[in-house]
Parts: structure tokens; sequence; C-alpha cells
């Protein structure tokens, strides 16, 4: 059984990850490149779909380099140890604007956003993987996504409630506040990734491939329910990313620039701190929703089902500052499908994960 601090200690995880820099740079990071780094919006979007396209390579490669670890810390563990330092420190590289003409800056800003996403990546699916050998009990792991989910989406709240009010704090040009707050965060998402890393316990032992073949892919395209997950979550990425990364220019061209209301400043970050806030208590809502409707399959349903109705509704709200709180309103109850189904997605991977761990530990 675990303990309350590895649980929470497993959420500090995707604090950093998902709750820090997964969120600006889904948010933030657009408009920064195109309206304070200096990279046309052309530039902008193919640095963003040679990423996308990068993962594709990157991600399973580093489930075979994760898998095949062996160390005093265990298989998944060394990898949030070992990467924490150089991924904050991009991070904060990425938000700081270099002197340099076009030319420097487009290798500056290309060099380091595909450095960030293979360190993210050399983080992220060793922690994705974590779960699958911190424990067997299905409840317990349901607890653990649902600690992480809860974990992302708080400090996705903090992070991007307070993103602009720490802007008019620090002060001066807009590239010198995001340098240092790029800094700031940067050094936080390092000690999270750290404290994951040290707080949590790997219990089950994964598979190890003793010589590499390509025959482990062509068994997963023959899973089943591998492959639905799969497809699933390559559709939540799309849908969360193109959520996030349409709210500033939303702001920017739809709205014409931040809206205040009562002395609350809401501009695209806080915009869609809302949702988060929102996600955050779903989120830790999910196993008893989950426990109540009386499967994963029926409540990550009924959550899709939720998500695709309030965006489709989104769409007939007049893009006017007259209806801002009409707009949250429906940031908030798309935010409650998405806050339900977030956990059980990594815990039905997890499940999947689970079969191969059995299985090897019943090899001789």
């Amino acid at each position: 059984m675990a303990k309350l601090r590895e649980k929470i200690g497993y959420a500090v995880g995707d604090a950093a990850a998902g709750g820090i820099t997964w969120k600006v740079m889904s948010i933030a990071f657009p408009l920064f490149f195109t309206n304070i780094f200096g990279l046309t919006v052309a530039d902008t979007a193919t640095l963003m779909l040679i990423a996308r396209m990068f993962d594709v390579v990157t991600d399973p490669v580093m489930g075979m380099l994760a898998d095949r670890t062996q160390s005093r810390w265990g298989t998944y563990r060394p990898w949030l140890i070992l990467g924490a330092i150089p991924f904050g420190l991009i991070f904060a590289l990425l938000l700081y604007t270099p002197e340099f003409g076009p030319v420097g800056k487009r290798i500056w800003a290309y060099t380091l956003y595909l450095s960030m996403m293979v360190v993210y990546t050399a983080v992220n699916v060793p922690y994705g993987s974590l779960l699958g050998v911190m424990t067997d009990d299905d409840n317990e792991k349901n607890q653990f996504s649902s600690f992480r989910m809860v974990g992302a989406y708080a400090m996705g709240f903090i992070t991007l409630l307070s993103f602009p009010y720490l802007q008019k704090l620090v002060g001066g040009t807009d590239q010198h506040q995001y340098a240092v707050l790029g800094a700031f965060f940067g050094l936080l998402a390092a000690s999270g990734t750290l404290a994951c890393g040290l707080l949590t316990k790997e219990r089950l032992k994964p598979i190890r491939a003793e010589k590499f073949s390509l025959k482990p892919f062509a068994d997963l395209f023959r899973n089943g329910p591998w492959v639905i997950l799969t497809f699933i979550g390559i559709c939540m990425n799309f849908f969360n990313g193109f959520r996030y990364a349409v709210a500033g220019y939303l702001f920017e061209y739809c709205m014409h620039g931040d809206v205040t209301v009562s002395g609350l400043i809401i501009n695209y970050t806080v915009f869609m701190t809302f949702g988060e806030l929102t996600c955050m208590i779903f989120g830790g809502v999910s196993p008893v929703f989950t426990k109540w409707i009386g499967s994963k399959r029926k409540s990550f349903m009924w959550a899709a089902a939720i998500c695709m109705v309030t965006s489709i509704a989104f769409f007939f709200v007049p893009m006017d500052p007259a209806y801002i709180w009409v707009l949250i309103a429906i940031v908030i109850l798309t935010s409650i499908g998405i806050g339900i189904y977030s956990p059980l997605l990594w815990s039905m991977y997890a499940d999947v994960a689970a079969v191969r761990c059995h299985r090897s530990s019943a090899l001789p």
C-alpha cells in the first residue's frame, strides 16, 4: 500500500510537466513567438508542426530506452532524477529573447524548442510508465492517476492565474517579463520533477528485452485496447492543444485585448484558468464518478459526450467582451468532461502495462 507522501510525490511530477511547462508551451508559446519573440506566424506554425512530427519518432525511442534502463533508482525514476535540471533549464531559455537577427532567432527557437520536446519526452514517457510499476492494485492506480491529474490541474490553475499579475510585478518590457518568468517557472518545474523521482517507488518489474526487436511494435498494433487508447490519446492531444493554442489569439484579435471585470484581469491565461480549476476538481471526483457509473468505459463516454456538446456550443457565442462570462461558463462545462476522462485514460493505459508486468513476473 503506497503512502500519501508517494501519491503527492507522483502528483508533483505532473504538476511540473503538465501544470507548468506544458501549459505555458500550449497557451503562451504561440503568441509569445509571434508577438514578442519576433517569429512570423508561418515560422511558428511550422515549428509546432515539426515538433509534433518529431514526437512521433522520439516517443517510441524513449519508451525503448526507458524499458531497458537498470539502475539503483529503478527503471523509470532515474530519467526524472537526472532529467530534472535540463528540463527546467531549456524551458527557461525558451522564454528568453536573444538580441539576434531573424535568422539567429529562428535557429534559437527551433533548436531550443525541439530540444525541449526531447527532454520533455525523456521525462514524461518514463513518468507515464512509472504508474504501471508502482502498484498492481486497480483502485490504487485510479488514486495515483487522480492525484496526478489534480496535481497537474492545480499547478496549471496557479500558473495561468498568476501569469498576468507576475508580469506586472516583474515590470519592464515584454521580453524581460517572459525571461524572468521563464527562469522562475523553470526552477519550479525542475524541482517538481526531481521531487517526483525521489519520492516515488517502483514495486513491479517491467519486461526487459534482451535485444532490440521490431516485434513488440508489431504486437502493439495487434493489441485492440492499446490501439483504441492510442487513437483516443491522439484525439485528446489535438483537442486540448487546439483549445490552448487559440486562446491567446482569441483575446488578441476577437476580444481586442484583455477584459477587466471588477478588477479581475481576464486575459488568455486567466481565461483558461477557470477550466484548470474545474479540471482539478473533477479530476479528483473522477474515481467516485466512475464507481457510480459502473465502469471506466461508460464514465469515459459520458465525459467525452459533455466535451463534444459544449465545444459545439462555443461556436454559437458572439466573440464580444459582453459575453465573457458565457464563454467562461462553456469553458467550465467542457472542463468537467476533461477532468473526468483525463485520469481514466492514463489509468486504462496502466491496466494494459500491468498485463505485461504480470507476464514478466511469471517468466522463469
